[in-house]
């Protein structure tokens, strides 16, 4: 009798493959050598980005870890603080003001006003101001503080007095401002 050609039955025999069948080796299982190119590209780009989100999260609870120890490090300097007995404060540095040129007497209340026009390093520069002003018949002052000569103009009771200078100074000096004497 003839052989039959059943190539269902090959594939389930135990018996030895023929010459011309193919064996799979253990390389043809590998998983990189299945999968194709852009599909290695798109599992590399998940991998690191698995990788990235692990990371951040460490470095996350790390420094949640150096802040939390920091700020009990602050709070036992806050108790150690209290229980040690402070120096006196020193008292505050005051700026000296000196008035260098007066046309009227200033008051010394707390209530005095001003208009600052402008302040001068140079005090050549203030005085020719002062000039200028005292053209138009304005009382004007010179007041030395730091490095600056501030050139002010009138001495009033309240703000509301010098409101209607201040309007005609703002034509010529735009950031002129009351201030108290």
């Amino acid at each position: 009798m003839e052989r039959q050609n059943n190539s269902q039955l090959e594939l389930f025999s135990e018996s030895a493959p023929e010459k011309g069948s193919q064996t799979r080796s253990a390389s043809d299982y590998n998983f990189l050598k299945r999968i194709k190119g852009y599909e290695k590209v798109i599992l590399l780009t998940i991998a690191i980005l698995i990788t990235g989100i692990i990371s951040f999260s460490f470095g996350v609870e790390r420094g949640k870890r150096i802040v939390l120890s920091a700020n009990k490090s602050v709070e036992s300097a806050k108790v150690e603080s209290v229980s040690i007995p402070l120096a006196p404060e020193p008292a505050p540095v005051m700026v000296k003001k000196e008035i260098l040129f007066e046309q009227t007497p200033v008051l010394a209340s707390s209530g005095s006003f001003t208009i600052q026009v402008a302040s001068f390093k140079n005090k050549g520069s203030a005085l020719k101001e002062v000039e200028v002003l005292k053209k138009k018949g304005m009382t004007t002052q010179l007041i030395k503080k730091g490095q600056y000569t501030i050139l002010c103009v009138g001495n009033f009771p309240n703000k509301e007095t010098a409101q209607p200078l201040l309007s005609e100074l703002r034509k010529r000096y735009n950031r002129c401002y009351i201030r108290r004497l």
